[in-house]
């Protein structure tokens, strides 16, 4: 799934996105071993897709992925908390000083 999200001709299908959410959901905490990997990759789209955010599904479920992973793995472990911080602070900064009015809502609900 994600070399599907990886490429950049065929990134933005919300469809792809939305198996991806489902699919941390289901794994709910057997996700622990590849939580970095799969965040990493979902920050990723999140830096290609604020440069010109234009599939409203696809940014939802992307946000989504993310607030399932954090559910799902600091439910588990709430020491992994600061991690997460640590990760997904830099790259909500850039969509708060890009200024992406589309996604300002999904990264004030994290901080929050």
């Amino acid at each position: 799934l994600f070399g599907i999200v990886d490429n950049v001709e065929l990134n933005e299908n919300e469809y792809v996105m939305k198996c991806i959410m489902r699919s941390c959901s289901v794994a709910d905490a057997d996700i622990i071993p590849v939580t970095q990997i799969v965040l990493e990759k979902l920050t990723s789209a999140l830096g290609r897709v604020a440069k010109n955010p234009r599939n409203p599904q696809y940014n939802h479920f992307m946000f989504e992925s993310i607030a399932v992973l954090v559910k799902s793995v600091c439910s588990k472990d709430p020491n992994l908390t600061p991690s997460f911080e640590g990760l997904l602070f830099p790259p909500f900064q850039t969509v708060l000083q890009m200024d992406v009015f589309e996604f300002i809502p999904y990264v004030c609900q994290y901080l929050k």
